[in-house]
């Protein structure tokens, strides 16, 4: 195949990419149930706080551990990809994973209990 490095590139990229969503989905529904199960949630929504301040910093937090994964995943592909091409797929990817976690985040949320 004389496309070799780039077929070899888009295989790769392609299970990053899936592996780094799972990790993300699993991460935030993780820490939601646990926070709900330890009672830390009923505390922290009994003070005056609004519950949008909490949900705005649950985003925001995960959304930091998302541009983490991202990172780190992206830094297999710079050794097959161009500069601009590995930069605008680590963004998009950065970007599915925060609309993954935002997912995570309302669901695991607004349900009661995790199937197991």
């Amino acid at each position: 195949i004389t496309e070799a490095a780039r077929v070899q590139a888009a295989v790769i990229a392609a299970a990053m990419r899936l592996f780094a969503v799972f990790l993300v989905a699993a991460f935030v529904v993780t820490a939601v149930v646990r926070e709900m199960n330890d009672k830390i949630l009923e505390v922290l929504l009994a003070k005056p706080m609004p519950r949008a301040s909490w949900l705005l910093g649950k985003g925001i937090g995960f959304a930091g551990v998302a541009a983490v994964i991202a990172l780190a995943v992206s830094s297999t592909l710079w050794f097959f990809g161009t500069p601009a091409g590995v930069t605008a797929w680590t963004l998009s990817l950065f970007l599915e994973l925060c609309i993954v976690a935002a997912a995570a985040l309302f669901c695991s949320s607004s349900l009661a209990r995790l199937a197991l």
